[in-house]
């Protein structure tokens, strides 16, 4: 909600700023070419507008001194074995994803048993609980 008001301000801001509302008349066409142009005004503003975004990310973002970061970071050059990474992960996770899949299916299987026996005896197992 505060976004969208800080943008409507954003907004009011850019487009109101220099503008006097009484004297301009705008034309579509070629006709009366000392007028302006809603075309123009249009893209100026939404020129106005990505200029300020722009601005606003990059001094949220802190771009140029992330980009100072990145140029003064050390890139040195390292090989990697995919077959041997892969094989490594499988060895090491291989049996923690069997476990979980069997105990999925005991899980499941004890599911189904006691939904079967409510089927079977439903007032029974009402009584039970």
């Amino acid at each position: 909600m505060v976004a969208k008001i800080i943008c409507l301000l954003i907004f009011a801001k850019i487009s109101c700023a220099n503008w006097d509302f009484n004297s301009v008349r705008y034309t579509f066409s070629n006709e009366g070419d000392q007028e302006p142009r809603l075309t123009g005004h249009v893209q100026n503003w939404a020129t106005l507008v990505q200029n300020y975004i722009l601005q606003l990310a990059s001094d949220g973002l802190r771009t140029e001194r992330t980009q100072s970061f990145y140029d003064l970071a050390d890139y040195t050059f390292e090989h990697k074995d995919g077959d041997e990474t892969v094989a490594t992960v499988k060895n090491y996770l291989g049996d923690y994803f069997i476990k979980k899949q069997k105990a999925s299916q005991r899980l499941a299987d004890e599911i189904v048993r006691l939904h079967d026996d409510f089927v079977r005896n439903p007032k029974q197992n009402l009584k039970s609980t």
